[in-house]
């Protein structure tokens, strides 16, 4: 019922997703100077009056009471112990049942695919950022106090990693 996009930005993904479902009502979590520049986006895409901004940092805390959060293109930026800090942050935050959706690149054996690609270009654009394996997506939801679930590939070059909360 209530979907939280953690580092969402301006609300494009999360106004996509309530467009499609229309019994969902969201939540976006980012920096103010993003959220404040969200706001006519929400409006003009007609889900305003269905997404709660809230401003604030995922490295400090997370809104809570949400059903579901939503991660895309978040942990890829950061070191295992900065993206299990915000998980962490995100369990705190999330009532058991509560589910923690990441959409990432999913880095595997076979060096053509296109997550093994843009792990090479996150070596080189971010100190400690990087593309995971599904298993390394496992451990970090493990150390955070989630329990993994379904791995879904998209059509897309990315998949979600599905977390839940016990």
């Amino acid at each position: 019922q209530r979907l939280c996009d953690v580092g969402g930005g301006r609300g494009l993904m999360l106004s996509e997703i309530l467009l499609v479902h229309p019994h969902l009502r969201g939540v976006i979590l980012d920096a103010p100077g993003v959220i404040a520049s969200g706001a006519a986006l929400l409006r003009a895409r007609g889900v305003a009056d269905r997404v709660e901004p809230v401003a604030g940092s995922f490295f400090e805390s997370v809104p809570a009471g949400c059903d579901a959060y939503f991660l895309k293109n978040v942990l890829h930026d950061w070191d295992d112990d900065t993206c299990v800090r915000i998980l962490t942050n995100v369990r705190r935050a999330a009532q058991p049942g509560a589910r923690v959706l990441l959409v990432e690149y999913e880095v595997r054996h076979e060096t053509r695919t296109f997550g093994n690609i843009v792990d090479m270009q996150m070596l080189v654009a971010c100190d400690d950022g990087r593309e995971r394996s599904r298993e390394e997506y496992a451990r970090l939801l493990k150390r955070a106090g989630f329990t993994p679930g379904r791995v879904l590939p998209l059509a897309a070059p990315v998949s979600i990693f599905e977390g839940l909360a016990e």
